[in-house]
């Protein structure tokens, strides 16, 4: 299954057991990447460009927190704490941070440079970067693949998991 995200949106959250692609995208990137951050509890509201993920440390070198750096239209730079995000500005963080790779099916019908989109329980999204969206039956992967998906799902370290 393909679709073109440029004609309808695939809005993925976490532990979604199901796509609605028909769902708007609940903050819209503008043209130059500009988009709407909100804190969780509303306070803090700001347009600006996703620019950095940074870790806070403390004195030992142990991080303690994470901070998404972001450029406002004015030229000023923001810090927000990432625990302080709403779900959907922390979604997109994670989507920003992930790599494109090489992703084959056993059979080979599929070779594709993507990223990972979102995974179901048996099913992975995979987005290319020209938007296009590809699902993907997990048990069809090679076994780079599955692995992949594994040191994902089990590493709570990783820059990734939020």
């Amino acid at each position: 299954l393909r679709r073109d995200v440029r004609e309808k949106k695939i809005f993925v959250t976490g532990g979604a057991s199901m796509i609605d692609i028909d769902k708007p995208d609940p903050e819209p990137v503008s043209v130059d990447g500009y988009r709407n951050w909100s804190t969780t509890d509303g306070l803090f509201k700001t347009n600006a460009k996703f620019v950095a993920l940074i870790d806070v440390t403390n004195d030992d070198g142990k991080i303690i927190d994470r901070d998404v750096q972001l450029l406002r239209k004015d030229g000023k730079k923001v810090a927000i704490e990432l625990s302080g995000l709403r779900s959907t500005d922390r979604e997109y963080v994670r989507q920003q941070l992930e790599p494109l790779r090489d992703w084959a099916t056993l059979d080979g019908s599929l070779k594709i440079k993507a990223k990972l989109l979102g995974k179901f329980d048996k099913e992975i999204i995979l987005e290319e970067s020209d938007g296009i969206t590809t699902l993907v039956q997990i048990e069809n992967l090679t076994d780079k693949d599955k692995e992949y998906l594994k040191q994902k799902t089990l590493s709570p370290h990783s820059k990734y998991a939020f």
